[in-house]
């Protein structure tokens, strides 16, 4: 957010516009919190008095109150950052190697007075390293053409002037006076509403700011800053809870050097089929079939001999009975026959 005096032009809705890459879900305020958030002291918290920021638990809870500006001014802002601040000259600190963002919140109170005006932001600092150029907004707000180094741009997950919601999807240029300005305004979060923001492209947000005034999107640029809270004025009170700011890279842009053919990996072992979760139609009692299937199964090689000497037994009696002299046929023939029945006595 811009640390100027004056009022942002109103926004301009342009239909057919591409947004980042978003999710942006309103949960009903039972839905639980997360217990511990993710700031800790690498946030730097930026306000005002009578504003108020402090984390708390791992939660960010920024309270603001601007009751007497009818401006961006006084206490216009409460914000926590990370990053390289202020968003103009040289960086202090190194670019942040991210192109995802996810933000967990909660939108608690607010008391508004005539003329109000408020946005609860998530803010995007780029810088181009190559060095400035000209930027022209003819489009959005007609902000004329400026020459900066730095892109001043916002997500704004709430967005209220003079009592009334802004549409979703409305786009907005500003000059920040040493940066180029450029917002979106993804969605309307009331008050004890919840909000997720998932996936939101960090790259997507740059080349739409960009586009807006002009400049080429392939221009070299850097994430320097993240910022996120509330600015506004002629209120009383606007109270929001921060749980989390997840910066993540989700997918990587090509490298400009050769990549290594990946180490081969094994093949993923077979999947062992499921234990059936059916059940036998009768919980107690004696199961005929299932005894005999078991039996038939433990003593398959017996039914095997038996099955086979059924058929061989015959036909050898044949045989002999054709080649045997008579004196010996009977004999034989007895003895087949009891190998036979034994057989069958196995086989039973």
């Amino acid at each position: 957010m811009a640390r100027t005096a004056g009022s942002i032009p109103a926004s301009k809705v342009l239909p057919g516009i591409v947004l980042a890459l978003v999710i942006l879900s309103v949960l009903p305020a039972a839905t639980s919190l997360p217990v511990q958030g993710t700031f800790d002291n690498s946030w730097y918290l930026s306000t005002v008095p009578p504003s108020t920021s402090a984390i708390i638990n791992g939660v960010l809870e920024t309270r603001q109150s601007n009751p007497n500006a009818t401006g961006y001014t006084n206490s216009y802002y409460d914000t926590a950052q990370v990053g390289s601040f202020p968003w103009q000259g040289q960086p202090t600190t190194q670019p942040l190697q991210y192109n995802m963002i996810n933000v967990t919140l909660q939108f608690q109170n607010r008391t508004l007075q005539p003329g109000s005006r408020y946005q609860i932001y998530i803010g995007l600092y780029y810088y181009l390293p190559t060095g400035t150029v000209q930027g022209c907004s003819t489009t959005l707000d007609n902000q004329g053409c400026h020459t900066y180094q730095w892109f001043d741009t916002e997500a704004r997950l709430a967005e209220n002037i003079n009592g009334t919601d802004t549409t979703p999807g409305t786009e907005n240029t500003y000059d920040a006076h040493n940066s180029y300005g450029y917002d979106t305004v993804l969605d309307q979060l009331q008050p004890g509403q919840q909000g997720n923001l998932t996936s939101f492209n960090i790259e997507t947000q740059f080349q739409n700011a960009a586009t807006n005034w002009n400049i080429p999107t392939v221009t070299p640029h850097q994430l320097m800053g993240v910022e996120v809270g509330t600015a506004g004025y002629s209120f009383q009170t606007l109270n929001v809870d921060w749980y989390t700011v997840q910066l993540a890279n989700t997918t990587q842009s090509p490298s400009p050097s050769p990549i290594p053919s990946p180490t081969p990996q094994p093949p993923p072992p077979t999947p062992q089929t499921p234990p059936s979760t059916s059940q036998p139609a009768e919980q107690s009692g004696t199961c005929l079939p299932c005894q005999a299937a078991n039996y038939v199964q433990t003593h398959l090689w017996l039914v095997f001999i038996g099955v086979l000497a059924g058929f061989t037994i015959p036909l050898a009696i044949q045989l002999v009975s054709r080649r045997t002299r008579p004196s010996r046929t009977k004999k034989t023939i007895m003895r087949l026959h009891a190998l036979q029945r034994l057989s069958v006595s196995v086989h039973d």
